[in-house]
């Protein structure tokens, strides 16, 4: 059964004990981000069981060039454990949403590209979700191409912590355009996720099941010492520091 989802107003309203609005997001510029996110262990459920939800709102500048931008993920190198979610139009991919799992032993446990889900340059809800079978893309709460049966699961922990807005261990191929609501389940919320998209965004995930992290990302930002921090309110509290990035990349919301 799908998980009670509660939108948050663009007025204020009582969330915890604290007043909500939402008018904020990041825009980042491909080496900008949020690296070095939690412990090694945090997030190995992604990898170890193929069992997860990875939840976030993109707006891209240009969705045509010949890249990947990477949304979010801690590994590209085959030789190590971890994974990478990401908006791919290298030659030979075609607008693409891509996941990347590798188990540590030179193999991918999991190479899934889905071709024509995104073709503009509006905002949209992007997931990766795993069932412990079978990786499936969604684009704005429904399912997009086919699902992916993952290879054998890897066990222990990658040696890269998590980023946000690019993979932690090559900084280079991130996202380039506006990113808000970066979110991670050890659970898979397939059931909810038209619910999710037609609650707009944001949604409050503070009541859903398997919630392990997430970053409203614009509106609990605090900008000192040249970085912005944000809070994670998920119960793994991994808040974010950023990397490369500067006020003015606080910017209006765009939904």
């Amino acid at each position: 059964m799908a998980d009670k989802v509660i939108p948050i107003p663009r007025k204020p309203h009582v969330f915890g004990a604290e007043p909500l609005t939402e008018s904020h997001e990041y825009h980042l510029d491909g080496l900008e981000s949020f690296p070095e996110i939690g412990a090694l262990s945090d997030y190995n459920f992604i990898q170890n069981t193929g069992i997860y939800t990875i939840s976030t709102w993109i707006k891209l500048d240009d969705y045509t060039p010949l890249i990947a931008q990477v949304i979010t993920g801690n590994e590209v190198n085959a030789a190590e454990k971890g994974f990478a979610f990401f908006y791919d139009n290298r030659v030979g991919v075609n607008n693409a949403l891509s996941m990347l799992i590798l188990d540590g032993t030179g193999t991918q446990m999991l190479a899934h590209e889905e071709n024509g889900a995104i073709t503009d340059n509006n905002l949209h809800f992007v997931q990766a979700i795993g069932d412990g079978v079978n990786n499936q893309f969604y684009v704005d709460g429904v399912a997009h191409g086919s699902p992916k049966a993952f290879g054998a699961f890897s066990t222990g922990n990658p040696i890269e912590k998590l980023a946000v807005g690019t993979v932690n261990d090559t900084r280079t191929i991130g996202l380039i355009g506006n990113l808000n609501n970066v979110s991670y389940f050890n659970t898979d919320k397939s059931a909810s996720s038209l619910a999710f998209y037609n609650s707009g965004c944001p949604t409050d995930l503070s009541e859903q099941s398997g919630l392990k992290s997430w970053w409203r990302l614009g509106e609990d930002a605090i900008f000192t010492g040249g970085n912005w921090t944000e809070n994670d309110l998920g119960p793994l509290g991994n808040n974010l520091v950023s990397e490369l990035m500067e006020e003015p990349d606080r910017v209006a919301f765009s939904c």
